[in-house]
């Protein structure tokens, strides 16, 4: 592995590396079908009683809700979108939102916005993870690809990925999520994308 601060030897190199997945693969001749999606997050002002609301996702639209510090964080996904690593906040989308917002969470639409900001959803064809070793290259190993799930997921990916490494079994087959299945075409989508 070669670095800013010298070259490495290693057995093994795991590509965690969100939504530049792609870019690190190609450094060791791997195809990582991960694109990058810019998502814009807005906050609230003060929403008082919506703070009980539990975390709200409207799956027709991707649009989802939930309470974050005294407001209500929310977001939702661009159709037709294509890969960019920007991540300036896009303050045109509020307004593809406004007719999901007064038909699913009306009083969002009357409060203001006290901040928000853009990040990147590492985003695979089928919108699930790439996880464990590559066919074509000994040693490289994924974990990316979770299309904005990686924060909840990353725990139990982490340890069975740990087991899988250390040559046990792992607790829960990993096997769908193999690189190999975007050139096979055994693939499975999600059926429910945020």
């Amino acid at each position: 592995v070669k670095t800013t601060d010298g070259d490495f030897a290693t057995p093994h190199v795991f590509d965690c590396a969100g939504a530049w997945s792609r870019e690190i693969g190609a450094m060791a001749g791997v195809e990582v079908p991960v694109d990058p999606y810019p998502r814009d997050i807005f906050v609230t002002d003060p929403m008082g009683s919506m703070r009980q609301h539990p975390m709200t996702i409207d799956f027709a639209t991707s649009f989802y809700f939930h309470p974050e510090g005294d407001g209500m964080l929310f977001g939702m996904g661009k159709k037709g979108e294509t890969p960019s690593f920007s991540t300036e906040v896009d303050w045109t989308v509020l307004d593809s939102m406004a007719e999901v917002i007064e038909r699913r969470a009306p009083r969002l639409g009357t409060v203001g916005i006290q901040t928000a900001w853009a990040g990147l959803y590492e985003v695979t064809p089928d919108h699930q993870p790439i996880l464990g070793p590559v066919d074509d290259v000994e040693g490289f190993w994924c974990a990316c690809g979770f299309s904005g799930h990686g924060f909840q997921q990353a725990p139990a990916v982490g340890h069975l990925l740990a087991q899988w490494y250390a040559g046990e079994t792992p607790e829960v087959p990993l096997d769908i999520f193999a690189q190999r299945r975007f050139s096979t075409g055994i693939v499975e989508p999600e059926r429910n994308v945020v």
